[in-house]
């Protein structure tokens, strides 16, 4: 009896490997022959789940989209207490600061290649996608969650080119100490810039 594949498993697993050898070698300094080597598949296996390297890479952008939406909804759906919810998002983002350090690192990679505008429709896509699930997760104005994921790729960034200076955990509770501020109830402008001003001391 031949074996029942699960293709959409099977191709999580194909995508979960690609990210690591991306991570590894780099996006553009490996071949389609390379990655089915590495990932233990024929080139044909590789072709019947990906179309090329490009969609290789559009489609693990969207599985580890897809795949945090999933966990923060698994954290939050009953938790009705924001200063809970703002508690389990940023931890999860403590958790997994060193696969966002590869993601940016990988769009930098694509960037540069020949498809520099369709990376540029992946990565807005992308950017689209979070800040939406972070704007209903968060439950603050969308304005606000632009500023915060702009924050949170720049925090990425400068934990990977100066290490020495900035520590990712310690930001990442600032953010949610300001998460709070922003959202207190009854809260007056000047109270809230008097604490926003206190945290920065």
């Amino acid at each position: 009896m031949p074996k029942v594949v699960d293709h959409d498993k099977f191709r999580e697993e194909l995508l979960t490997r690609c990210f690591n050898i991306f991570s590894q070698k780099g996006y553009s300094k490996v071949s389609i022959r390379e990655i089915a080597k590495e990932t233990g598949v024929s080139t044909g296996t590789l072709y019947h789940y990906f179309k090329n390297k490009e969609n290789i890479l559009e489609q693990l952008f969207s599985s580890i989209r897809r795949r945090n939406f999933d966990q923060y909804l698994a954290m939050t759906e009953n938790v009705d207490n924001k200063e809970d919810r703002f508690k389990l998002i940023t931890n999860f983002w403590k958790e997994h600061i060193e696969e966002y350090q590869k993601l940016f690192l990988l769009a930098i990679d694509y960037m540069r290649t020949k498809d520099s505008k369709k990376a540029l429709k992946v990565f807005h896509d992308f950017a689209d996608f979070y800040i939406k699930v972070l704007t209903d997760n968060l439950e603050i104005p969308v304005k606000s969650t632009e500023i915060l994921y702009t924050y949170l790729t720049g925090l990425v960034f400068n934990s990977l080119i100066t290490p020495d200076i900035i520590k990712p955990d310690e930001h990442i509770d600032m953010i949610n100490k300001i998460l709070l501020i922003m959202t207190e109830k009854n809260s007056k402008d000047e109270d809230s810039f008097s604490k926003l001003k206190s945290l920065i001391k």
